[in-house]
């Protein structure tokens, strides 16, 4: 046995093996040959004959340790975990003392989601060995699984402070501080990996995560490239490429990455979560909520999962479903970033106003601490506050854009014959923000202004992107670009002005600006308050909608147009078509108070208003828009609640722009909504000669039809208390002639009036745009504007 030792330990593995074979032939169980022949088979990939002998030579020689330690080394490697947990129980009863013992065991236990008894395990290894790296790196592997994150990344640190060799506790390392939203750090420890073990996909694939975690998606995608041509069958490598492509929109291709690593990984959630995302962007809801529901089929506990399911019924319109979606969520995680207020605006769209106000509360104080409570949109319509609006804004921006790689600075360029104008959105189709807009882009002096569409909204053909696409000098469809690639176009295309369109709605990229698309930036129209971002340098508004006392609660320079902010198209088209009042279930006769604004909008602060007016009103209806089934079961019984009957509310479906204008001439009165006023759904009332009755707050969301009201002469209807709204209301109800007063004055005056004088509208804008571009030219920077009548 002497000489077959010295034979393995110099690498003559086949000679020592014949020898131990010799000696077996004639004594079968020997142990110490059954031994080194089981190690020489282990070593030549024999793991079912390794096995098998040192099985046999732990039954020869129970209380040797090493054959204990050897077996359950193999049959871990198969494995065979239970087996192998039995193998080092033994090993430790023999050697109580033994450090790799306990580690071993730890590793064993891990495999077999014991967790808290493989963390022991460790623990007592480091006891017996404070040195042991592989038992720190161990107990980092457990600690993460235990969601104990920075208890993890001191284990991996001590672990590399003994060996900073070790790749596996830098990538490691990486994945925890990617956990802990740390992307700078994980790349670092991702490169350390790759310094010390350069073809390792694992790695290659993190860092393209962290790299796309930082804004850098081309970077991450040639990472994610590197580590699938090391790997070619590496299904999480083409996950993270498929996410690269997506955030480049390059979703075709992001698709057939998704494909192929699911072809590999059927059951890996976060790819079929990441490919409905994708679906969702390229407006296939449908198939996206296939994708979100297969991802919950593998992890139903996962909060992300449900959250994005949830984010996908709302597109459909399916608010009830997706509550409940958010509600499992704040089961599983209560305090997920943004959760809690993505959950109480489903409520709101249901008009589900149970424990709003507790939770509301909560929701409110969350955001005055800086907390990740709420989307700047949502806000506004849970609250009039402007500092804590700000605040939401805020902490969204500071959340969302402070990762992005920053361009080159953008250099200072030499006056133009004409301004650069670029406008942003998603809307150029059938949409509100287009029917507002549509007369601004055309009438807009081309003498002046060379304008330049960029479109990153969805493909739709209709009437209205014809009509924008000729009003243009240039249209460019940006969908497939990320918003590094667009702000590079804007450079390229010199664009002096870049007039964002969409601040935090629906489809909206602030991420183009965050990287300085233009040397002016400039938020309007489709964002009703302040974006705290400090890459937007205006914000259009007028005297109304922001008082001096009101602008320490802007990031923006606020530019105030004399009228209303608000542009209107003169074009908007009224059909000829006349209702009855029975075809729209309306009673035959009585008074129709309306509001065709969202049912979010609807506080119950304002229905109980509503509902006051209505009690003295006898004989009156309410009209509303249906926005969903459940929302209109909802407010019938909130106004049963209130002692109104339910039958008194009417709900107006869903019809084309011109029609759902000619119908509302047969309501009487608009009641606005608040904190979040009408917008376009006040002009289309005034368009049509219906009178609105708004109440003000101190936001701008709450202060919009006040500025239309004042725009088209009609102040008296402007309220800012509840109790001078509902005496307003009800008065006008009960004086008809007061009321056709109103009526005619707005018919009377509708085309000369400055809120539909689009041409007035567009001079006054353009002198706006003026002044901001003087200032940049001649090396000022951005300071409050006004413009005089």
């Amino acid at each position: 046995m002497q000489q077959a030792r010295g034979l393995y330990r110099a690498g003559g593995w086949g000679q020592a093996e014949r020898l131990c074979r010799a000696i077996l032939s004639s004594q079968a169980d020997h142990f110490e040959a059954l031994s080194l022949l089981g190690m020489i088979a282990a070593q030549t990939q024999r793991t079912e004959e390794a096995v098998d002998l040192l099985r046999r030579a732990v039954a020869v020689n129970p209380d040797d340790a090493t054959a204990a330690r050897n077996y359950g080394h193999l049959l871990t490697q198969l494995k065979r975990f239970d087996e192998a947990l039995a193998s080092f129980e033994r090993l430790l009863k023999l050697r109580p003392d033994d450090a790799e013992g306990y580690n071993n065991r730890g590793v064993v236990l891990q495999k077999l989601q014991r967790t808290a008894e493989a963390l022991a395990s460790y623990e007592q290894a480091l006891r017996l060995k404070p040195s042991y790296a592989q038992a720190y790196y161990n107990r980092g592997v457990a600690l993460r699984a235990s969601d104990r994150l920075e208890d993890a990344l001191r284990s991996y640190d001590r672990a590399l402070a003994l060996n900073p060799h070790h790749a596996d506790s830098h990538n490691n390392r990486g994945v925890v501080l990617q956990q802990l939203n740390r992307p700078q750090e994980a790349l670092r420890s991702y490169e350390q990996a790759l310094a010390i073990k350069a073809d390792d996909a694992e790695v290659c694939s993190n860092r393209g995560s962290a790299l796309l975690a930082l804004g850098r998606p081309e970077e991450a995608l040639e990472s994610c490239e590197r580590a699938l041509a090391i790997a070619p069958r590496y299904a999480e490598a083409h996950g993270n490429r498929g996410n690269a492509l997506r955030a480049l929109k390059r979703f075709d291709e992001a698709l057939a990455s998704y494909a192929r690593a699911l072809a590999i990984r059927p059951d890996c959630a976060d790819v079929h979560k990441s490919r409905g995302v994708a679906l969702q962007e390229l407006e296939r809801p449908e198939e996206a909520l296939q994708s979100f529901e297969r991802a919950l089929a593998i992890r139903p506990n996962d909060a992300e999962g449900h959250i994005s399911y949830a984010n996908a019924l709302m597109r459909l319109r399916r608010p009830e479903q997706a509550l409940q979606s958010y509600a499992r969520a704040l089961e599983i995680e209560p305090e997920h970033p943004w959760l809690h207020g993505s959950w109480l605006h489903a409520k709101m769209q249901l008009c589900d106003w149970r424990d709003l106000g507790s939770r509301l509360a909560r929701l409110l104080a969350d955001v005055q601490q800086g907390k990740k409570a709420v989307l700047p949109f949502y806000a506004l319509a849970l609250t009039d506050s402007l500092a804590l609006q700000r605040q939401a804004a805020s902490t969204w921006v500071s959340e969302s854009y402070r990762l992005n790689s920053v361009m080159p600075e953008l250099g200072k360029r030499q006056r133009h014959d004409k301004i650069r104008l670029g406008y942003y959105s998603a809307d150029f189709h059938n949409h509100a923000t287009a029917y507002l807009a549509a007369g601004l882009f055309e009438q807009h002096d081309r003498s002046r202004f060379e304008l330049i569409a960029v479109s990153f909204g969805p493909p739709r053909h209709d009437d209205m992107r014809e009509r924008l696409t000729a009003a243009f000098d240039q249209f460019v469809d940006a969908r497939t670009r990320s918003d590094r690639a667009v702000a590079q176009l804007s450079r390229d295309l010199r664009i002096d002005i870049a007039v964002d369109l969409k601040g935090f709605t629906e489809h909206a990229r602030p991420g183009i600006f965050s990287h300085r698309a233009a040397p002016l930036q400039v938020s309007y129209l489709g964002y009703p308050g302040t974006m705290s971002a400090p890459f937007i340098d205006y914000l259009i508004a007028d005297p109304t909608l922001i008082p001096p006392a009101s602008r320490q609660h802007y990031s923006e320079r606020i530019v105030y147009l004399p009228h209303s902010y608000q542009a209107n198209d003169r074009q908007r088209r009224i059909a000829d078509r006349r209702f009855t009042r029975e075809e729209l279930g309306l009673p035959p006769a009585g008074f129709v108070f309306c509001c065709f604004n969202n049912a979010y909008k609807i506080s119950p602060d304002t229905f109980d208003v509503w509902m006051r007016i209505m009690k003295r009103t006898e004989g009156s209806v309410l009209w509303l828009l249906a926005d969903s089934e459940p929302a209109v079961v909802n407010l019938r019984q909130e106004a049963e609640v209130r002692g109104v009957s339910g039958a008194r509310l009417v709900f107006a479906p869903r019809m084309p722009l011109a029609e759902h204008l000619a119908r509302q001439r047969l309501a009487d009165l608009f009641l606005d909504t608040f904190p979040y006023n009408a917008h376009t759904t006040a002009s289309d009332a005034l368009w049509v000669g219906l009178p609105v009755l708004t109440r003000t707050g101190e936001s701008f969301a709450a202060r919009v039809a006040a500025s239309l009201l004042e725009a088209v002469g009609l102040p008296e209807l402007i309220t800012s208390a509840p109790g001078e709204y509902e005496s307003l209301a009800t008065g006008l109800a009960a004086h008809p002639s007061r009321l056709a007063e109103l009526r005619e004055k707005l018919q009377r005056t509708r085309l000369t009036v400055p809120l539909f004088d689009t041409e007035l509208f567009v001079r006054h804008l353009e002198e706006a745009y003026a002044q901001m571009y003087e200032r940049y030219v001649s090396g000022l920077g951005p300071e409050h504007l006004h413009v005089h009548r």
